[in-house]
């Protein structure tokens, strides 16, 4: 970041950077609240720089492998009292955008009933698709890392691999990717799913 920022800290044009980036943030938040505006219960979107993302349905294949990962996470989490896991409903706001990852976890928390943007998780898992797997290993991905997401899965369910990466600083780490085996989630300590069991 700092080696992006010398340049223009450096310029005699920084003032009016400064200017037009607070420009560009003021548009960006009345798009945001815009978005807030118009979204509703029957809306599936997101706001991700600065543009409202609309999703369509998913592929059969990519509901049934959510679906096993909630088979495998849920009772763990709600059988040891860890916290709440909610699916691809829940919009979750970040600093610049505001998302609906497929899985989220959050550590030791209780929601109000009328809760409809919910703060930044521990750990969250997107299963790609073609229209969504640009923006879950870039943008979302860096967006995550920045506002803190512990741990962050990609599940790709036609070549069957998920790669678990662990916060380290502002950026993740890739700590492993899998095509077979067991994975053991960090945040959630103990727990262990095989792979054959997501996407078999």
């Amino acid at each position: 970041m700092d080696a992006i920022l010398q340049p223009i800290l450096q310029s005699p044009k920084l003032p009016d950077y400064v200017e037009e980036l607070k420009r560009v943030l003021e548009e960006e938040e009345k798009r945001r609240s815009e978005f807030y505006n118009w979204l509703d219960e029957d809306k599936r979107a997101e706001f991700i720089g600065g543009q409202v993302i609309i999703h369509s349905p998913s592929r059969a294949i990519h509901i049934e492998v959510l679906q096993n990962f909630l088979l495998a996470i849920v009772p763990f989490v709600q059988s040891n009292k860890l916290g709440k896991v909610y699916t691809e409903q829940a919009l979750i706001k970040l600093k610049r955008s505001d998302v609906m990852p497929d899985l989220a976890f959050w550590k030791n928390q209780a929601f109000a009933n009328d809760t409809k943007i919910f703060p930044v998780p521990d750990f969250v898992i997107e299963v790609l698709s073609n229209s969504t797997q640009k923006n879950d290993k870039g943008r979302k991905k860096e967006e995550y890392a920045l506002n803190g997401i512990t741990e962050y899965w990609i599940a790709d369910p036609d070549a069957k691999t998920i790669e678990q990466y662990v916060l380290s600083g502002e950026e993740y780490s890739l700590k492993e990717k899998l095509s077979h085996g067991t994975i053991q989630c960090v945040v959630l300590e103990g727990l262990e799913i095989e792979l054959k069991k997501i996407f078999e």
